[in-house]
């Protein structure tokens, strides 16, 4: 094993600990009403638009490169990254029709087992595919690693907080330890398959999409507790850190 993937797993055991936690109300209240999770919203937003959309676009430019310009899907990767948002609108959207018809029936428990199954099967996917890119991806250094690892605990934290409310004991229970076996489950997959490159880049871009969605659906603060301010300067360090990172050695996605 090489250090880079003793340094992924640090940073992969990091990151379930946003799920194992994710229990425990009054730590996590805490955090909320002393604006922490407000300022990691910020930063999970700000690693989408500055590390990520950018390495997208790089290796978009890449496939233009090899002749995919002239075809009619010449923007493959952006569209994976759209149709990660769309599709969790989507479930959304069919998510809320089914809790107002229920609201008005008896049928509540009918629909709310095969979609709290549904979530956590994507929820479980989505930590699948975040902990093998991380794990595949060249070019990662302690510090990016560090980077990666700090910003998506404050996303998990971000998405665990309002599992939590809506699920509850389900969520306690079920979801999270599935969370955290997924990033698991998606380094060992990393360690014993290597995909191509282009397979790599569209899991990464339906990443990119989907927490794109998340920010903008969960992570834009509701509260007045100085929200705006905690999440103005998470996202403000955060890319201030990011954008220093090539001034330590990081390099950019490269073919095997």
């Amino acid at each position: 094993m090489q250090t880079k993937d003793l340094i992924t797993l640090g940073g992969l055991i990091f990151m379930a600990l946003a799920h194992i936690i994710s229990n425990r109300e009054k730590l996590l209240n805490s955090c909320e009403s002393q604006g922490w999770l407000s300022f990691g919203a910020g930063a999970s937003v700000a690693y989408v638009f500055v590390p990520i959309f950018p390495e997208i676009g790089i290796f978009q430019q890449q496939l233009i490169g090899h002749g995919h310009s002239e075809r009619f899907l010449s923007q493959p990767l952006y569209l994976a990254a759209l149709s990660g948002l769309c599709f969790l609108y989507m479930l959304d959207t069919i998510e809320t029709g089914y809790e107002d018809a229920s609201s008005q029936s008896s049928r509540k428990h009918k629909y709310f087992m095969p979609l709290f199954l549904c979530r956590t099967i994507l929820y479980v996917t989505y930590n699948i595919m975040i902990a093998y890119v991380i794990t595949q991806r060249p070019g990662q250094g302690l510090i990016n690693i560090s980077l990666i690892s700090m910003a998506l605990m404050f996303h998990f934290i971000v998405i665990n907080v309002h599992a939590h409310k809506k699920y509850g004991d389900f969520f306690n229970k079920y979801m999270r330890w599935s969370a955290a076996g997924g990033l698991a489950a998606g380094w060992c997959l990393g360690m014993l398959a290597d995909f191509p490159d282009v397979l790599i880049m569209t899991a990464f871009s339906l990443i990119g999409g989907m927490t794109t969605y998340i920010a903008l659906k969960n992570e834009l603060p509701r509260t007045k507790h100085r929200a705006p301010y905690h999440f103005a300067t998470g996202a403000v360090i955060y890319a201030l850190i990011a954008l220093a990172i090539p001034y330590f050695g990081y390099s950019n996605i490269n073919h095997h």
